[in-house]
């Protein structure tokens, strides 16, 4: 049985987003007024300017890209049209006194060909968060990552839906004296999405997992 009705996906979807955005913000104003190293993990990201926000503008010339030649329908490889890239992303990192840490960010941006169309692959949206948070000083950690990634266009005109994943973790370290151990449970509400695939694949969209589970023990000697 299906966690999500995915008729309901959509409007989910759009409140993870404004969630990201609430996050986002109590993140900011909590680090502007009390995380004492915040201008730390600002440099971090952004060793420059310190910034909150960037933009960008990439144009690419020549772009080599794989076609269909129409004379025997084998696969070549063909210098292409301009493609253009343009957006704003923004971020931030903080960590508080009791260890908490968190991450935010989201990028919007545009990439088109030279006749103005999107490329394929290439969603609008990206937003991710991550909180981190000690369960036991210097030891046991539990970890909580939310990704959104906008709708994007297949080869073949389709649609691959917006989706987001909520993943979480659980990790151990030195737990005994060179023992390392991780336990998680990923794409928590086993959402259904897929990713567009390439030439000659008989999927125009490839279903990714849905929920999985993973851990891991590592010892050092």
């Amino acid at each position: 049985m299906k966690v999500i009705n995915h008729q309901f996906a959509p409007i989910i979807a759009r409140w993870v987003l404004i969630a990201m955005a609430i996050a986002m913000v109590l993140l900011i104003a909590s680090v502007a007024a009390a995380c004492p190293n915040c201008k730390d993990g600002l440099a971090q990201n952004d060793p420059q300017g310190q910034s909150l926000a960037a933009g960008y503008y990439y144009k690419i010339t020549d772009l080599i890209t794989q076609e269909t030649d129409p004379a025997d329908a084998l696969l070549v490889y063909r210098n292409g049209t301009p493609v253009r890239s343009r957006g704003v992303e923004t971020g931030l990192n903080g960590r508080w006194e009791n260890g908490l840490e968190g991450r935010a960010s989201y990028t919007y941006q545009e990439t088109t060909d030279g006749l103005g169309q999107s490329l394929v692959n290439s969603p609008r949206h990206l937003a991710k968060l991550n909180l981190i948070a000690p369960l036991l000083a210097e030891k046991v950690f539990a970890g909580g990552e939310t990704q959104y990634v906008g709708k994007r266009t297949s080869l073949q005109g389709d649609i691959a839906r917006a989706y987001y994943v909520v993943n979480l973790t659980l990790s151990g370290r030195n737990l005994v004296p060179g023992l390392d151990g991780s336990a998680g449970v990923y794409n928590l509400f086993d959402y259904q999405f897929g990713d567009p695939t390439g030439n000659k694949l008989p999927e125009d969209i490839l279903s990714r997992d849905g929920r999985s589970f993973r851990a891991k023990l590592t010892y050092r000697f």
